[in-house]
């Protein structure tokens, strides 16, 4: 027990130079995008947050995310029943927004440039959805999501970082709701590769 005390206090003390720059009350903005492994059919991501940082290790803050998606066909049942028509959405911005928590891991790598982190988030986010009146219309409807994410940060300077990390994150939703088949796209969970840069002061 002794040993492994001793080894934890060792790695926060091998982490302490790195973020010597981040302390109670240190903010931190950031600006990214995002790239989607799966599903489609995001085009373009766009990301922002700002970290109040607690302590050295852990801040907290609110997140924006804006999304485009591209042009697609939507199949439905007719409203008399006739049988399948297809309707063509053009693309669309949608958003998503809340809170997130930022947690470092006492780990540095490469002389210490290079320090791990995991976050956390949830809030709302608008999705397309199919409404029928005189004709097939899009309009959008605002839902509750969440993601777990693992990131490195590069140290270029005391106060700036390049990152890139993984994100999982979900939407909740009824799949059926939102364009049917297309919609699974938009709740099932989604892998992303995350790329930014960040500033601390």
């Amino acid at each position: 027990m002794r040993k492994a005390f001793l080894a934890g206090v060792v790695v926060l003390a091998l982490a302490t130079p790195v973020l010597a720059g981040i302390g109670p009350g240190t903010w931190e903005k950031s600006l990214g995008g995002m790239f989607h492994l799966s599903p489609e059919p995001w085009e373009l991501d766009a990301n922002t947050y700002m970290v109040y940082y607690i302590s050295p290790m852990v801040g907290i803050g609110p997140f924006f995310e804006i999304q485009k998606t591209g042009d697609r066909d939507v199949v439905y049942a007719s409203p008399g029943g006739t049988g399948e028509e297809t309707c063509t959405f053009e693309s669309a911005w949608h958003y998503k927004f809340g809170g997130l928590v930022k947690i470092y891991l006492p780990v540095v790598l490469a002389g210490g440039k290079i320090t791990p982190y995991v976050a956390a988030g949830a809030g709302l986010a608008s999705l397309p959805k199919a409404e029928w009146e005189d004709s097939m219309k899009e309009e959008t409807e605002s839902k509750f999501g969440y993601f777990g994410e693992f990131s490195l940060d590069y140290w270029v300077t005391d106060s700036w970082t390049i990152w890139c990390g993984f994100r999982a994150s979900k939407v909740t939703g009824d799949a059926d709701t939102y364009f049917g088949m297309y919609s699974r796209d938009l709740t099932d969970m989604r892998s992303q590769i995350l790329i930014g840069i960040s500033n601390f002061k």
